[in-house]
């Protein structure tokens, strides 16, 4: 996969203490020595990831694996039926149990082996989604506390190959995170999902001592959870917030601000729950659609996030779909002085401009499941007559973007200059507690 070590035997390999600290406080150094150039934090970041893939931390141990074999039937059996916690030898048995499986997944030999790593990802991840048979437990309450009790004992261990694992250890350990479902999900409903899981991603994508590398990983799993979880409003502005401020960061890769601005679009919540009450996300995608410095495929990204995130009627819809077609102008022109006109990337500013205007499919129009909320300033803002004008102006420069690899017409382009530059608000503010445009 992303991996490629050198074979070991199942013993533990751990540098010392002190040599661990040293090599996180170098990256970390490292790093904000080089944040002044883009090709320095670049090379940085390549250099930490190939020094996270080559680790050796074997965290399996020989008495691991022979102690194990001895608890197997019973750990599946405690896994099928359940335990209180109580009994401290179910609860040990559970507990090694938990270790074998999780520490597996950093044993070199096995990683090396790609059927086999697949193999002991898919147990886990089997074992802490059946965790607490229906027929065994039939109680809904008493199955949630056993499966609570059986991912209280998973977390540190996620958490160690996060912090002490190479990098397929680190992608299996943010992977089966999503596991953790106190309450699976049922008919077109939401899981509950773990306490502690979101905290473990704001975390990793917070932490300096990540590389971007393993916080994209975050990114997605957030994704993921914002899609499958029944998360409350201030667990999805919490991702919102590290999102965001991990946006405002120097020198990260189009790849990872793409994946970061794909994340947030799953944000139902509009705006911060105290304080002034900010529109975050709305103000924070302005910022990047005002920077020309960023690139345009990111700023595209951008205007599409405010069309799907969610939003109030406090927002200015008639503001947003002004700018955003002065940003298609902004685009068109730079296209038409492209080198590569066939780059995948005007195809893909096309779609995001479009989408910030538009639904995907039916189900979009009024947010029916998963979507839930209506999509594009079209189906949020149907009454307007500046974002239906704005949409008649600009759809034929998007679609062209999309589909056509030449220029994009003069008339078409001027057309769409000249209604941008009639049509512009007296005022660009969008949001009271935001930046205007």
């Amino acid at each position: 996969m992303l991996v490629n070590v050198s074979e070991n035997n199942l013993a533990v390999r751990r540098k010392p203490l002190l040599v661990t600290i040293l090599c996180v406080l170098s990256f970390a150094s490292q790093v904000e020595g080089q944040d002044q150039t883009k090709e320095g934090y670049e090379r940085a970041q390549i250099k930490e990831v190939l020094r996270i893939k080559r680790l050796n931390t074997d965290l399996l141990t020989k008495e691991l694996v022979l102690g194990f074999k001895m608890i197997e039937k019973d750990y599946r059996d405690i896994l099928r039926s359940g335990t209180n916690g109580r009994n401290q030898k179910e609860l040990a048995v559970l507990r090694e149990g938990l270790t074998y499986r999780i520490l597996t997944l950093s044993d070199s030999d096995i990683q090396k082996d790609a059927p086999k790593f697949v193999t002991a990802n898919s147990t886990l991840q089997r074992e802490l989604l059946q965790a607490g048979n229906r027929a065994a437990i039939p109680n809904d309450s008493q199955r949630q506390q056993f499966r609570e009790l059986v991912y209280t004992e998973a977390m540190p261990l996620l958490n160690r190959l996060l912090k002490e694992g190479n990098l397929l250890s680190r992608s299996a350990a943010l992977q089966r995170l999503l596991d953790l479902e106190s309450i699976p999900q049922r008919s077109q409903g939401r899981m509950k999902m773990f306490d502690d899981v979101d905290d473990v991603y704001i975390r990793v994508l917070s932490e300096p001592t990540q590389p971007d590398a393993v916080k994209t990983l975050a990114a997605t799993a957030m994704r993921t959870y914002l899609q499958k979880a029944d998360a409350v409003s201030t667990i999805e502005l919490a991702f919102a917030e590290a999102i965001v401020k991990e946006l405002a960061r120097p020198h990260l890769s189009t790849a990872y601000q793409i994946n970061l601005l794909q994340s947030l679009e799953f944000v139902r919540a509009p705006r911060l729950l105290a304080g002034k009450k900010e529109a975050l996300i709305y103000c924070a995608m302005a910022q990047l659609i005002k920077d020309r410095n960023i690139d345009i495929l990111v700023r595209c990204r951008a205007a599409r996030v405010m069309g799907r995130v969610g939003w109030d009627r406090d927002i200015s819809f008639d503001i947003l779909a002004w700018a955003v077609s002065d940003l298609t102008v902004e685009t068109a022109v730079q296209f038409n002085a492209a080198q590569d006109q066939k780059d995948p990337k005007w195809a893909h500013c096309g779609w995001y401009l479009y989408t910030a205007f538009h639904h995907e499919n039916r189900n979009e129009t009024q947010g029916k499941p998963p979507s839930e909320l209506p999509k594009g300033f079209l189906n949020r803002a149907p009454e307007s007559n500046v974002v239906r004008d704005a949409y008649a102006n600009s759809h034929v420069v998007m679609a062209h973007l999309m589909f056509v690899p030449q220029n994009v017409k003069k008339q078409n382009l001027t057309s769409l200059f000249d209604w941008v530059r009639n049509s512009k608000p007296a005022s660009l503010e969008f949001d009271a507690a935001c930046a205007p445009f």
